[in-house]
């Protein structure tokens, strides 16, 4: 069974990503891995924090020779600003400024210090903070190029920022997405993109931050892939609790939900249709999964994100220590993070499906999944949708 978990603190050492259950034979490529971190800190509406910070990688284990080897993988993303912090983390300084005990409108500062029994919010924070995201996202370029392997790609795209809403043409091709990712945001219209920075530049100086939306999709996917037979088993249950975990994203939607619960059956419902002697669907308002299994259509959704809730105008916060209403503290924080929600966005899809896939192929090396999956192939009549139906 494919497994991810992750350690580590903001500033401390560093994020560690603990792959598990990758069979033998797969590349693994620590360039991949940094350019899709590199992908994860640009954006318009970040902060100066990530010029700063540098994600320095380092495979520690379960990799010879640029391969997967079966045994767990493990990725750690050094801190490159921990040296500042080591003293303080160590005990052997104090600093009350750096200690925090005031919890942020938004954070889990307060429901964390609650549960934890923590004196100080700082504990909670460097958790629960956004860079924990990175392990995600080194996690995400290994299961993503394994996915290539099978011929499904991932990808992802803005859908909204604030009050704009972003174009988004009725058909959409992998290679119209890579595209996107050339243009100055991933957009498809690049004259929206100055209506987005005039919105960013308003929320700066407003000293406050905005929110949004994004697509996150998968071509190529055989359907087949998840199950209805248990709750937990469903793809889409898989794919929703993964989306969730994002930091800032408060709610996941599956193909056209939102729309299809305005309208009749006969508007949504995605008949079938033969093509040349290939079962093929006529529309796609099911995001390419039924029953809480992939059905061989482009799976696509989106993530709903809050705007972050570290502020350069703060709200009112609680403070711990004090027991009083005060304004909440400020540290370098980003305005917009959506770019950085699509890349992580990209990683927890690769995650869900790879999981599945292993799981219906699964083997001890690439070989024999692959000698499983182009069995299966044959078997079943279907062809890769090639298009997603906005």
């Amino acid at each position: 069974m494919l497994d991810l978990k992750t350690a580590g603190e903001s500033h401390g050492m560093g994020i560690i990503a603990l792959i598990q259950g990758l069979p033998a034979g797969f590349l693994v490529d620590k360039e991949r891995i940094e350019n899709e971190l590199m992908r994860r800190r640009a954006g318009k509406g970040r902060s100066d924090r990530m010029k700063i910070e540098r994600d320095e990688v380092e495979i520690l284990a379960g990799v010879y020779k640029g391969k997967s080897t079966g045994a767990p993988i493990a990725i750690l993303i050094k801190n490159t600003e921990h040296e500042k912090w080591k003293e303080f983390f160590e005990g052997k300084k104090t600093d009350e400024q750096l200690e925090r005990y005031v919890c942020r409108p938004g954070h889990a500062d307060y429901a964390g210090a609650v549960k934890f029994n923590h004196y100080s919010v700082r504990p909670v924070l460097e958790r629960a903070s956004a860079r924990h995201t990175v392990a995600y996202v080194a996690a995400g370029a290994v299961f993503k190029a394994v996915l290539e392997q099978f011929g499904i790609f991932c990808g992802s795209f803005l859908t909204s920022m604030g009050r704009i809403k972003f174009t988004v043409p009725e058909k959409i091709t992998f290679r119209d997405i890579e595209n996107v990712w050339n243009n100055e945001m991933p957009v498809f219209r690049v004259d929206e993109v100055a209506k987005a920075e005039a919105e960013i530049n308003q929320a700066k100086n407003l000293g406050t931050t905005l929110g949004g939306s994004a697509c996150f999709c998968a071509f190529g996917v055989p359907p087949g892939l998840g199950s209805y037979a248990d709750y937990s088993s469903r793809l889409d249950y898989s794919l929703g609790g993964l989306m969730m975990s994002i930091p800032s994203v408060k709610a996941v939607v599956i193909g056209r939900g939102l729309e299809a619960a305005e309208k009749n059956g006969f508007e949504v419902l995605d008949e079938f249709e033969l093509s040349e002697d290939y079962v093929k669907r006529t529309t796609n308002f099911a995001g390419g999964i039924e029953g809480g299994v992939s059905n061989g259509e482009v799976i696509y959704g989106q993530v709903y994100f809050k705007p972050i809730p570290t502020q350069e105008n703060p709200l009112k916060g609680y403070n711990l220590k004090e027991n009083s209403i005060e304004k909440a503290f400020y540290e370098r924080s980003d305005t917009f993070v959506g770019e950085a929600i699509c890349v992580i966005a990209e990683s927890m899809l690769a995650y869900a499906i790879l999981k599945e896939l292993l799981k219906k192929f699964g083997g001890d090396s690439k070989e024999d999944i692959r000698a499983s999956y182009e069995s299966y192939l044959k078997r079943i009549k279907w062809r890769r949708a090639e298009v997603l139906h906005w």
